[in-house]
């Protein structure tokens, strides 16, 4: 029997410098979500935002690539292909060498996927793999490539008013904790695309009932969607100014409870500086809407908070630590957008 065929793809991101890339081994045979799961998993991503691919061709419009939910067909300009169902074999290695592969179209991480050459699987081996890289992946939600050179800027730059805040919003409390110059491909476990695919038609599919892995039976119904809100929720704190001022002319923090996979909004609001007490008000309306709306544990960046709400944490008997966000950072994003 013969063995599969697989793909040596190298993975860069655009315009980082020093550049950011992988270079990984896949089955021939896989869809382009299957790649897209396995490129999230080599750079570093959390797939939290929307992606989709790019082939460009020489007399018509660049074929999109991408998941197709109901709202692609109903407001797309474009025709695209279904990434579920398209081989990347169709198009690598035949009729491109090269394409692209865009994440989070607001920061719009874009990445050239090229072919480098056709490899016989190695018997015994498991694909994908991941077989060398450089450099750190970004954190989400900070801007794109321009947004991520300067908050490496602000990050190392002590007399940078902005450092405290950013190293917070970060989970660190030393610039040297940001190791962006690291990689090692020994360090990435790629996720099971068919599990990640179960969790995009529980997120995509109007009045889908299944839930993504190891999702909690707590559950939020809103516009037909069901949204597990189990779990680990998150409390993001922007102090950078997102509507007017009061009256006593400062501006107010802005607090945002959001559930960490679904990013769901639970909760949240302006608080007065000064004032982060206020938090824990917010965050018992959130857990007063229902009673079977609970964390397992709740993630905070903030030192502060965290100060604030560990002894309500041990009496409500859920878990609360410092850690890098993933949802709120998002939900800030939209909001500052919102108040413009």
């Amino acid at each position: 029997m013969s063995l599969k065929t697989i793909y040596q793809l190298k993975i860069t991101l655009n315009d980082s410098e020093p550049k950011i890339w992988r270079r990984i081994l896949v089955p021939s045979d896989y869809t382009f979500f299957q790649l897209h799961v396995a490129i999230q998993s080599a750079m570093g991503w959390t797939d939290s935002h929307l992606h989709a691919f790019y082939i460009n061709t020489p007399k018509e419009k660049p074929i999109r690539i991408e998941f197709i939910t109901s709202e692609t067909m109903l407001y797309g300009d474009e025709d695209p292909l279904d990434e579920t169902e398209v081989e990347i074999s169709q198009f690598l290695n035949k009729k491109v060498k090269q394409l692209q592969y865009c994440y989070d179209f607001g920061d719009n991480w874009a990445h050239a996927v090229l072919f480098e050459k056709e490899l016989e699987a190695q018997a015994g081996q498991e694909y994908p793999q991941c077989i060398t890289g450089a450099n750190a992946c970004p954190p989400e939600d900070c801007g794109g490539v321009g947004g991520y050179v300067r908050l490496l800027e602000t990050v190392k730059d002590p007399a940078n008013p902005e450092q405290v805040d950013t190293l917070e919003w970060l989970g660190i409390t030393h610039p040297e904790e940001l190791e962006s110059t690291y990689f090692n491909p020994k360090d990435v476990d790629f996720e099971d695309p068919s599990e990640r695919l179960k969790e995009y038609k529980a997120q995509f599919e109007p009045g889908s009932t299944s839930q993504p892995a190891g999702s909690s039976q707590n559950q939020l119904t809103q516009k037909d969607q069901v949204v597990d809100t189990g779990m680990i929720w998150e409390i993001g704190l922007s102090k950078k100014p997102l509507a007017q001022p009061l009256p006593s002319g400062e501006y107010p923090y802005f607090v945002t409870i959001v559930h960490r996979d679904s990013f769901f909004i639970l909760g949240g609001g302006f608080i007065e500086k000064g004032n982060l007490a206020g938090v824990q008000g917010l965050l018992e309306e959130a857990l007063n809407k229902g009673p079977m709306i609970r964390p397992e544990k709740i993630i905070t960046s903030s030192q502060e908070i965290l100060d604030i709400l560990t002894k309500f944490a041990e009496k409500e008997g859920f878990k609360i630590e410092k850690g890098k966000l993933k949802a709120a950072p998002q939900i800030i994003k939209e909001m500052k957008q919102f108040f413009r």
